[in-house]
């Protein structure tokens, strides 16, 4: 006998399995996501040990030497420059962390979808493994009922035999 709410449990066991499959989808993305600021952050590094390498460079070619007025404003205007860089790097490690916020806040959205799909397939599992013992049940009644009227019907072969005789 076939489970009544079989196609039922076929489609939770499909949204399961879908929802297992998101929540590997969303570890890749909040892997990739916390490579991202990892880089990010190594750009920055590197960036800056550039940048004071550069500065310092800058400051040896005008030092001990003669400068004018626009020189000195030109060289500020050069560093300020690399700084504002520096902080263009910062600012995408703050987008960076952000994304991985959010990527870390939809892999627990999937997780928890994904609970509940686990917990709704169980439910209708042991809905049917009460089901089953009593389809049990039913079988072996209906077998025990059947024994039961097999000898209720079968005939007293002593008094047929009385009867046969007195003929």
């Amino acid at each position: 006998m076939k489970y009544v709410l079989q196609d039922l449990l076929q489609v939770r066991q499909f949204r399961e399995d879908g929802a297992a499959t998101a929540v590997t989808r969303q570890r890749l993305r909040v892997d990739e996501a916390q490579k991202t600021v990892e880089d990010r952050r190594r750009e920055l590094a590197e960036y800056t040990q550039w940048r004071i390498a550069q500065e310092k460079k800058l400051y040896d070619d005008i030092i001990d030497h003669r400068v004018q007025m626009k020189d000195l404003d030109d060289l500020k205007l050069k560093i300020q420059s690399l700084r504002d860089r520096e902080l263009t790097f910062q600012d995408s490690i703050r987008l960076a962390e952000q994304e991985l916020v959010n990527e870390q806040k939809k892999l627990l959205d999937s997780q928890h979808a994904h609970r509940e799909a686990v917990k709704n397939r169980e439910k209708l599992e042991e809905h049917k493994g009460m089901w089953l013992v009593e389809v049990e049940r039913e079988v072996e009644n209906g077998m025990e009922k059947e024994l039961e009227d097999f000898h209720s019907k079968t005939p007293d072969f002593d008094e047929e035999v009385d009867e046969y005789e007195d003929t």
